[in-house]
């Protein structure tokens, strides 16, 4: 099966390109200006096309909070940036360009995207033309950031808005939940989940247990909210107007984002869709890029049409 080189050259030990370097190589090759904003410590805010704050898509990549942006993660978001300009939506897509685990350990990624949130708010862009989401680790960065909003944590800065701001919209992509559990479960009983996906068992429990070192048991929520109480997000209709939620069917993270929905975010919000991709594996619509595959998975499409309509929706 082809696997990011990215994520193998990570998982050797070998020194991978940061995110400001994959983006600068990406914008050179794609022929864009880069657009890039500085946030706290030294974490980025990378614009894909043209910066625009009339409508946002504020996005935190994925990569197990250990890999680094890569190319074929923003020619996917410049395609969809694409494809709904030819639908009549013009919006602006900035990318959380946060620092990397072992590291930069929690609150620090949540504190960067609170920072990059602040940019947007001081800007000018009002929360409900902004749609928040992330796909795997970013799916992760974006809860945080949600939990931060809804419950202030106080080792950080407050978050630009308060809870009943209402976003237009929150999507994510194979979100990286339950992390407490799979960081406890043994290799033997979490392998059979990984087998027709492409991250080794061994990884992704190494990523579960380097994100949990350290965090307060009062904050354990935040990072994996799937050991918070139920009721976690029962403001979040007030605080997002519509949610998409992904996953493939032989996503290894498919169990949690299926607990995700089902018990922490269908029972408290009337505008939410789910969506269970047939044969498809983590964060199936970025793997297109990476495999060069000459026809898109039904995702990327949804996707579209679902940041179309939520955009073109009246608020």
């Amino acid at each position: 099966m082809v696997v990011f080189d990215v994520f193998l050259t990570h998982g050797k030990g070998l020194p991978a390109p940061s995110s400001f370097s994959n983006y600068e190589s990406w914008t050179k090759a794609a022929g864009l200006e880069p657009t890039v904003e500085d946030l706290c410590n030294g974490a980025k805010l990378l614009w894909v096309g043209p910066k625009s704050l009339d409508k946002v898509f504020f996005y935190c990549h994925g990569g197990g909070y250990k890999i680094s942006l890569g190319g074929k993660q923003l020619s996917w978001l410049r395609y969809m940036q694409l494809e709904l300009e030819k639908r009549g939506v013009n919006i602006g897509i900035a990318v959380v360009s946060y620092n990397l685990l072992p590291n930069a350990v929690f609150p620090s990624q949540l504190r960067e995207a609170t920072d990059g949130l602040k940019r947007l708010i001081s800007a000018g862009v009002l929360p409900e033309n902004i749609i928040i989401g992330g796909d795997s680790a970013g799916g992760n960065l974006t809860l945080q950031l949600l939990s931060h909003i809804l419950y202030p944590l106080h080792s950080i800065e407050p978050a630009p808005v308060r809870s009943d701001a209402h976003f237009r919209g929150l999507l994510l992509v194979s979100p990286f939940v339950g992390a407490m559990q799979d960081a406890q479960m043994p290799l033997s009983l979490l392998a059979p989940r990984h087998e027709r996906d492409f991250i080794p068992a061994e990884y992704h429990s190494g990523v579960c247990q380097d994100l949990l070192r350290d965090v307060p048991p009062d904050d354990i929520a935040y990072v994996d909210v799937l050991e918070g109480r139920k009721e976690w997000f029962k403001p979040l209709s007030q605080t997002v107007g519509r949610i998409l939620v992904t996953v493939g069917e032989w996503d290894f993270l498919r169990e949690k984002g299926e607990r995700l929905y089902e018990g922490y975010l269908k029972p408290f919000h009337g505008d939410i869709r789910f969506v269970l991709e047939k044969d498809g594996i983590h964060v199936t619509p970025i793997f297109d890029f990476v495999a060069k595959e000459k026809r898109l998975n039904e995702l990327t499409p949804l996707m579209i049409e679902w940041l179309a309509d939520t955009m073109k929706e009246s608020r």
